[in-house]
């Protein structure tokens, strides 16, 4: 515990990030941030895309991908982040 506060991990469960899917957008924005970027799974229309490689994220919870979904694509993501209960 932490100033009386306990600290625990939840899972966000295919979380649609906010962001344009036009072909040319590669920024997106989750509404929470997670735990660490390692902590998160970035899906693009059921297939798993690769940190360092498909996508990059940064503390904010910002993800940037290597190259724009294509318009109509559908990126969903799975992450934990910190909840505090008092």
């Amino acid at each position: 515990m932490l100033n009386n506060i306990k600290w625990m991990m939840e899972l966000v469960d295919q979380e649609v990030p906010t962001g344009v899917v036009d072909g040319v957008n590669v920024t997106y924005q989750l509404s929470k941030k997670p735990h660490t970027p390692k902590s998160a799974l970035v899906m693009l229309n059921g297939n798993i895309q690769y940190n360092g490689v498909d996508w990059t994220m940064n503390t904010e919870g910002e993800i940037l991908f290597a190259f724009p979904p294509a318009l109509g694509s559908c990126p969903y993501v799975f992450y934990l982040k910190y909840r505090s209960e008092d």
